[in-house]
């Protein structure tokens, strides 16, 4: 996708004793043992699985004699059975589903050209191509809905492709000459890269319902798409030209986010579960070391505020020097407590949300905040003040941001109108 160290001397005792305990306990099924299984080759010297399904139906590919050529395979109860190939000398499997579908690609008489197939039912299906010499199936779902790229006629461009019920159908490009999909998921969604129009740049996108959706590259040149979950969520990497740095992105609901760095200048997502957690891993400082990351969603409540509360237009008067604070008040529901809730050194505001303007008092430097009904809906609403130097308001700002966490870390954040005036 964690041990302890360092364990005070007593609770290693008690840890030892226990041990020494339970070994007059145990039982004899507690391990496990495992044992490689040669399964073997078509003659040759060589083969290799690639891939496993529940049922476990093993696939990969195998030498014939006298390593002359590959021939791909599926493995069960002992059984290697050869797949054959489309005429050719040779064929490569990339994926199967639980219903023991195998999609991959063969080479075909002559060995001028290379194809798509999906075997099933001991039979090799012919995907075919959009008019050239090359095509390759990359993986299939449940539905039995295939996915991989195929040349155009002439080799001139690479469209991917989804087929099914044996319809291939080109996804087209985001207006180039090149197109390659790589994921699907359970309802149909397809992940990809395609050129846009000059082919000078390269796009991840999602494909559904007969639309290429262009997912962005957050101002760098290139984006690809790694994984995507039953949700629909996408996470992928964004690049310069050359690699001279890269990013992580997860795409959700049309909203692509960059995940940052640690401290490096390049970044690799490699997978994404149905809770949305992202593995990956990145160069730190210095670009020297690689950590492995991972990293999770933080929901963000969205809180009621009122700034400068009994001023109905939240009118703020910036002056040269002039140290005085604003008060903004996080108002309370049936659903949320502010006065309880809210960790009040955690709280920012202004211009961006961002800003540490937030006003501390007394000796201890305490956050300058109280409770009071704002708005006499019987409930006690946590007030705040914020010094109005630090919060970074422009004139022409419209809208004043706060951010923060609860105790219990979760992030909140709430907008209000301002006008903004400033003195010289």
């Amino acid at each position: 996708m964690l041990s302890t160290k360092n364990k005070v001397r007593v609770m290693s005792a008690l840890v030892i004793l226990a041990m020494i305990f339970s070994l007059t306990h145990v039982s004899p099924a507690l391990a496990a043992t495992y044992t490689l299984n040669d399964l073997g080759t078509f003659g040759g010297n060589y083969s290799q699985a690639t891939a496993v399904n529940e049922a476990g139906q093993v696939i990969g590919y195998a030498s014939t004699a006298s390593d002359a050529s590959f021939n791909a395979f599926v493995w069960q109860s002992g059984a290697m059975t050869d797949l054959g190939t489309l005429g050719g000398s040779s064929s490569w499997p990339n994926n199967i589903n639980e219903s023991g579908q195998i999609v991959g690609y063969s080479t075909l008489t002559g060995g001028a050209e290379t194809h798509a197939f999906v075997w099933e039912g001991g039979a090799m299906i012919d995907l075919g191509t959009f008019g050239g010499t090359y095509s390759n199936a990359i993986a299939i779902n449940e539905a039995s809905q295939v996915i991989g790229y195929a040349y155009t006629a002439g080799d001139a461009g690479q469209h991917a492709f989804v087929w099914e019920g044996g319809v291939m159908t080109d996804l087209g490009t985001l207006g180039g000459s090149y197109s390659f999909a790589w994921a699907i998921n359970e309802a149909g969604q397809i992940i990809g890269r395609a050129y846009i129009l000059g082919d000078a740049e390269a796009h991840a996108f999602v494909w559904f319902g007969g639309v290429m959706t262009d997912l962005g590259t957050l101002g760098y040149n290139y984006s690809e798409p790694t994984a995507i979950n039953e949700a629909g969520q996408i996470i992928g990497n964004v690049h310069t030209e050359g690699y001279t740095e890269q990013h992580t992105f997860v795409w959700d609901s049309g909203v692509m986010t960059d995940l940052g760095t640690l401290g490096g200048r390049l970044t690799q997502a490699t997978a994404i579960n149905e809770a949305g957690q992202i593995s990956g891993f990145a160069f730190t400082p210095g670009d020297v070391y690689v950590h492995a990351f991972v990293a999770m969603a933080i929901n963000t409540i969205d809180v009621d505020i009122d700034i400068k509360p009994g001023d109905a237009r939240n009118r703020i008067k910036i002056e040269p020097h002039d140290d005085g604070s604003i008060q903004v008040a996080i108002l309370s529901t049936e659903q949320f407590n502010a006065p309880q809730q809210v960790d009040k050194s955690s709280l920012t505001f202004g211009h961006t949300g961002d800003e540490s303007s937030l006003s501390l008092k007394g000796r201890k430097r305490v956050p300058d905040c109280e409770k009071k009904d704002v708005n006499k809906d019987r409930r006690s609403d946590l007030i705040c003040k914020f010094k109005i130097q630090r919060t970074g308001f422009k004139f022409g700002d419209t809208v004043g941001i706060l951010r923060g966490l609860t105790i219990n870390g979760l992030r909140i954040e709430g907008r209000d109108s301002v006008v903004i005036r400033i003195d010289d």
